[in-house]
């Protein structure tokens, strides 16, 4: 029951389920009382709330349940845990409590003392500053002096993202077996605590990463026996002292990404016997003199048992001799040295110095510039025999020799990508033939040929990855693959091929996955993929197929996924798809489809779910009958859901489903040209659920409509033009639950257009002609209606006599910009349960005192923004959260009207007629956690402005008339973490950083300016402490054209979030990302800007930088050449994590390649999520719930990719990335003959110089 706008839960509605996980998370829910799960006392072990609104730990319907083992309530609004809040019925059951992202500001005693089976706590992304020391105990300490009892169960503590400054030692030490300890970005700065000596510690995981710790001085972690694995990556570490682990031990440290210059040769002392790995990749680490070539020989020396050893993307990597790993050559087992080949001067070669890693399992390296060829020798002093994972991508390989591989013959995972092969030996990965599973080859090959005589002995071989290698052709297109008959992954996107040959994966028979999108496919033959019996997805997107043949996909038993999205398909034939049993979803969208018949399947779905999503296509593109969408004769199916969107249908005929309307249970039809709905068009659909309607022409609705459709529980049939709906449409629909009539021409609903028999619980008639409310309409489904939508109407009063016992059930009742001028003092009185009511944008001058009374233990949010009221009516609601006086006219609030609304959370007093802060009432909302007081004639902020606010959260201080500005006005909302700010010029050196000179927990910052150019000035101001937590900003003005380059140098999180929106902004240059301070992963939104380009985003890897002085010219003429970055000493990684695009003026050149770039990589990451998610078990788990999220992020961010138009042709940019953008960036053997030809240009332009010089001299 994920994001399906829920506020309450009936006492009955799980009765008699007998369920025992439940999921009700990302709706609205803010109260949940003792019998809101009914039924579910002895049998729910899962209960998911994640993503409502509860304001406290909902102990109420906890005390009933007496099973449950997962519960979570993250991304709540709960500010508080109380001792009592989890009941004793728990004590034994519960094992995983998440309460991150809520709004705790400390963990008081005993908070969690009725839980003594819980393994694991989630607290993470919070506020919390202070953890009390018996917060983790029990029980209350006895009255002889003895303690309580300790949560002899915790294994796992997450206190991430929080603002604690120091490890909370004495809270621990209560928890015996501790495991795993999480204290990534906090406000830390050191790693021990000189006055706590009750006790040293011991644990399996400690997780500091992204705190202030800047140096580790001896005895660093002098507080801990034993930490296994320690993470301080993305600390400001500068240096470790001598003995920093001493009195510790240790066995893995991660110290990467710190920016390390300096470690200790003996700073490892201690160490010796137990340190079995260290990540000193991504830091600066120097020689320690000024003539020293390389570190220290013995800087790791005696780190006997050492096996992992990580020193990726450093300064001096290349200076690292492998005498300073003389003492664990014989332990070592994965060893990894990746860097800059342009910048190595001297490799690590074991055998120069004679020594032998024999036990090395795991080897990462680049090779030298010069060295252009891989031989026997560059694995030679690894492993041997032992070898099983070696990555040698981005080192400039251009041949390999035929006996590469011979001192390796057991390596099973070989990286061999982003190289320029040209030269390589059929017979280089004969020595690897019964052992290497995965080769990866992406953008290995500078020739547009693949030698399939490469694979022919790789009888193991159960991954290939040969994408974006621009392959134009196979060299034995009937028998390339032909020996792999093992392999259960082949990819081959981001290529040039044209044609499939049919004998092409004949021999394949247990391949699994199989990625084709984006070549230059144009049909798909009969019996292409015949005999692929294991196959279970096909990926075919984004090529340019046109046809697809009579059983082209046939007799693939196990094939559950079919995606030939984006392509140029206008015609199929029949029978095109036979014998697919398993089939759950084949994608024809965003195609030039004109017909669309059933008879195209034939045995298909018949053992699945089968989704077929026809969208974006042209069907129907004629408004005559007999051009119409038809129906042939089909073979039995099971097509459940249908998408017909964004097409062009004017008509359906009346037979068209008859081939399945017995198993139809979601049909889309939005965004046609349907005129009218008539008794054949969409009747008679005995499974239908689901049906969309939305963003057609209908005018008219026929009484039968709907008939024969008994399971129809949802039906939207909004943005149409429809004016009645005829008496008892809805009589066979008796389980419709929600209608939406929205955005048509309804003058009102007839009496009967409800049945008894309908359960109708949501109801949205917003934006029609209405004059009054349906109150006749609705009385038959007076029992069942919970929410009742009808803003924007022209409706103009409330009587109250006629609601009674109408609406006695109703929960939410929006009523909002209508022409209501007066509201009776009795208009709520029969709203017996009413949680949220909308009464803005009326003209309502002034409101009765009375008028709420009886709404007082009930409603929760009530808006009344843009009623021009003048004051504020006496509120006496006792169980408000939410209340919005936006837009009035007010300019004063008398302390009486808000007495009682001390459980308020959320209060908008944005543009009214404010002259000062209204802090008189402060007092009055102690649990207060948002305040918009934006676009009011404020004209000051002063130290005392915001005092009695210290639990505030979120704070909106745009478009004020400021004159004057303290800045310690905000020091008393010290839990502050979100700000929306304008840019104040009236104020002489405004500067948001002095502003938020003290507060440490800003976590969000939103810009709003009038100013052509943001300057670095606005967020940089002497020792703010602005940047401790500071991880997203958003910048919008239609007047800005231009941003500092330095404006977000400031930035210490290693995520950054940024957003610039609503802008004049035309172009964005490289200079603005490469000062992001410490950010390393990037979260980017650029929609709705005036954007023409963008630079190069993505991180300018040195692996490809290829200039020399022959190309230096071609570079300004030509924007296809991936690998002419200038060289860098030292280039900082960024990770794009998202990026947003769409609503822009894209000129969609070579200079947008990166995206494409970009895009690469997040199709990449989508197939390890597929496999990730399918290893995780079906039950709780909250690495499948991150997953989860990660894949919807991806969807998004493709969707808005889709969607984004370049400004000439008006093409989609994922159409764009299959033609115009297809040679950008790619073509690395181009970019070598334009190297030659530029040399012979240079040599024939010498040749004619000294000709000239002779016949002069001659003359």
């Amino acid at each position: 029951m994920q994001r399906n706008g829920l506020r309450f839960i009936d006492e009955m509605s799980f009765y008699g389920t007998g369920m025992w996980g439940l999921e009700i998370s990302d709706n609205f829910i803010s109260v949940l009382n003792a019998n809101s799960f009914y039924g579910l006392e002895r049998t729910l072990r899962e209960l998911n709330l994640r993503g409502n609104r509860l304001t406290a730990v909902p102990s109420a319907c906890l005390r009933t349940l007496q099973k449950v083992r997962h519960l979570n309530l993250g991304y709540n609004l709960i500010n508080e845990i109380k001792a009592g809040d989890f009941p004793e019925n728990l004590r034994l059951t519960l094992r995983s409590l998440s309460m991150g992202h809520n709004s705790l500001n400390f963990i008081d005693h005993y908070a969690f003392k009725n839980l003594r089976s819980l393994e694991q706590l989630d607290l993470s992304a919070n506020n919390i500053h202070f953890i009390h020391e018996l917060a983790f105990i029990q029980a209350p300490i006895t009255a002889d002096g003895s303690s309580g009892e300790e949560l002899l169960a915790l294994s796992s503590l997450n206190l991430a993202e929080n603002r604690l400054k120091k490890i909370p030692f004495e809270a621990i030490k209560n928890i015996t077996y501790l495991k795993v300890l999480d204290l990534r970005e906090n406000l830390i700065s050191t790693t021990f605590d000189l006055l706590f000596k009750d006790k040293r510690l011991s644990l399996q995981e400690l997780h500091l990463e992204g705190n202030r710790i800047e140096h580790l001085p001896e005895s660093a972690f002098e507080n801990f026996i034993r930490i296994n694995e320690t993470y301080l990556s993305y600390n400001p570490i500068n240096r470790v002292d001598d003995g920093a682990f001493k009195h510790v031990k240790i066995h893995s440290i991660h110290l990467d990404a710190c920016g390390l210059r300096n470690v200790s040769p003996n700073a490892w002392v201690h160490l010796e016997n137990d340190l079995k790995m260290i990540d000193l990749s991504l830091n600066d680490l120097q020689p320690h003199t000024k003539n020293s070539a390389i570190l220290y020989n013995d800087s790791f020396n005696n780190l006997e048992n050492l096996r992992t050893f990580i020193l990726n993307e450093n300064a001096v990597n290349y200076r690292l001799s492998p005498l300073s790993l003389a003492s664990s050559q014989y332990s070592l087992q994965e060893l990894s040295l990746k860097s800059d080949p342009q910048s190595i001067r001297q490799s690590f070669s074991p055998i120069r110095y004679e020594m032998q890693f024999s036990s090395v399992r795991r080897l990462s390296l680049t090779k030298l510039k010069e060295a252009k060829k891989l031989t026997k020798n560059d694995l030679l002093g690894y492993g041997g025999h032992n070898l099983e994972v070696v990555d040698l991508s981005g080192s400039g390989i251009e041949e390999i020799a035929w006996d590469a591989f011979n001192a390796a013959p057991s390596i099973r995972t070989l990286n061999l990508s982003m190289n320029y092969i040209q030269k390589v030996n059929s017979d280089v990965l004969k020595p690897l033939s019964r052992t290497l599973q995965v080769l990866d080859l992406r953008e290995a090959f500078s020739t547009r040929t693949l030698h399939c005589d490469l694979f022919n002995s790789l009888h193991s071989l159960s991954t290939l990855n040969l994408n974006d290698n621009d392959l134009h052709s196979l060299s034995w297109p009937s028998y390339c693959f032909n020996e792999l008959r093992k392999l259960k992954l082949l990819s081959l996107d981001f290529n040039a091929l044209r044609t499939l040959n049919s004998d092409l994966f004949k021999s394949l028979t247990s391949l699994v996955y199989l990625f084709l999108s984006y070549n230059k496919i144009t049909t798909i033959a009969s019996e292409t993929f015949n005999e692929m019996e294991n196959l279970l997805l096909l990926d075919l997107s984004y090529n340019h197929i046109r046809r697809i043949k009579s059983q082209a996909f046939s007799n693939l038993n196990s094939i559950q996924t079919i995606d030939l999205e984006g392509n140029d398909i206008d015609t199929i034939d029949y029978e095109a798809f036979v014998n697919l049993p398993r089939l759950k979803k084949l994608n024809l969208s965003f195609n030039k489809l004109k017909n669309m018949h059933f008879s195209i399947f034939d045995q298909v779905g018949t053992l699945s779910t089968f989704r077929f999503d026809v969208s974006h296509n042209e069907l129907n593109a004629y408004t005559e009958v007999d051009r119409s969408v038809e129906l042939m004769p089909s073979s039995t199916n099971s097509v459940e859901y249908c998408d017909f969107s964004n097409n062009n249908i004017s008509f359906i005929n009346s037979s068209y489903f008859d081939s399945i309307r017995s198993t139809l249970t979601q049909l889309t039809l939005s965004h046609n040209s349907l005129p009218g709905l008539t008794a054949q068009t969409v009747s008679r659909l005995k499974q239908l659920q689901r049906l969309l309607l939305d963003n057609n022409r209908i005018r008219s609705v026929s009484p039968f409509a709907f008939q024969s459709e008994p399971n129809l529980q949802i039906i939207d049939m909004s943005v149409n033009a429809i004016r009645e709906l005829p008496s008892n449409v809805f009589e066979e629909n008796s389980n419709l639950r929600i209608l939406n009539l929205s955005r048509n021409e309804l003058r009102g609903l007839s009496d009967d257009v409800f049945l008894r028999n309908v359960h109708l619980e949501i109801l949205d008639v917003s934006h029609n002609r209405l004059t009054m409310l349906p109150y006749h309409s609705l009385k038959p489904v007076s029992g069942t209606l919970r929410v009742f939508i009808c803003s924007n109407n022209q409706i103009d009063y409330i009587r109250g006599d006629e609601v009674k016992a109408l609406f006695e059930r109703l929960l939410v009742l929006d009523v909002s910009n209508n022409q209501i001028k007066q509201l009776s003092p009795n208009a709520f009185n029969e709203f017996r349960q009413l949680i949220s009511l909308d009464l803005s944008s009326n003209p309502l001058n002034e409101i009765d005192d009375r008028t709420f009374d009886t709404l007082h233990k009930t409603l929760q949010h009530l808006n009344l923004a843009r009623l021009k009221l003048r004051g504020v009516p006496l509120l006496n609601l006792h169980s408000l959260t939410k209340l919005n006086l936006s837009g009035n006219c007010i300019s004063y609030i008398h302390s009486v009207s808000l007495r009682n609304a001390s459980q308020l959370y959320e209060l908008d007093l944005s543009n009214n007629l404010f002259t000062s802060v209204p802090n008189n009432i402060w007092h009055l909302l102690p649990r207060l956690r948002f305040l918009d007081i934006s676009g009011n004639l404020i004209q000051s902020l002063t130290n005392d402005s915001f005092i009695g606010l210290e639990k505030l959260e979120e704070l909106r201080i745009k478009n004020l008339s400021l004159h004057y500005l303290q800045y310690g006005a905000l020091r008393p909302i010290y839990l502050l973490k979100v700000l929306h700010i304008s840019l104040y010029q009236n104020i002489k050196h405004f500067s948001i950083g002095g502003l938020l000179l003290d507060n440490s927990g800003v976590r969000e910052l939103h810009i709003d300016a009038n100013v052509s150019r943001v300057h670095k000035n606005v967020l940089h101001f002497g020792d703010s402490k602005l940047a401790k937590k500071l991880c997203k900003i958003r910048i919008t003005g239609k007047a800005i054209k231009s941003i500092d380059d330095e404006l977000l140098a400031i930035i210490e999180s290693n995520t950054l979030d940024l957003s610039i929106r609503e802008t004049n902004v035309s172009s964005l240059l490289t200079n603005i990302f490469s000062n992001l301070g410490a950010a390393r992963n990037l979260l980017l939104d650029l929609r709705d800007n005036s954007l023409s380009t963008i630079s190069d985003v993505l991180y300018a890897s040195p692996y490809f930088s290829r200039v020399n002085q022959s190309n230096r010219v071609l570079q300004r003429i030509t924007c296809n050449n991936r690998f002419s970055f200038p060289t860098r000493e030292k280039v900082r990684s960024l990770d794009v994590r998202s990026v947003y695009l769409s609503n822009n003026a894209w000129l969609c050149d070579c200079k947008l390649a990166w995206i494409r770039d970009w895009f690469k990589q997040i199709k990449h990451e989508t197939v390890r999520l597929m496999f990730a998610r399918s290893s995780f078990a079906n039950n709780y788990n909250n690495s499948l719930e991150s997953l989860e999220e990660r894949q919807n992020e991806l969807r998004s961010i493709i969707e808005d990719l889709r969607v984004t138009r370049c400004r000439k042709s008006r093409k989609s940019l994922l159409d764009v990335f299959r033609k115009e953008l297809r040679d950008c960036r790619r073509s690395r053997n181009t970019n070598k003959a334009f190297s030659v030809v530029a040399q012979s240009i240079s040599l024939l332009c010498l040749l004619c110089s000294s000709l000239l010089i002779l016949s002069f001299v001659y003359l």
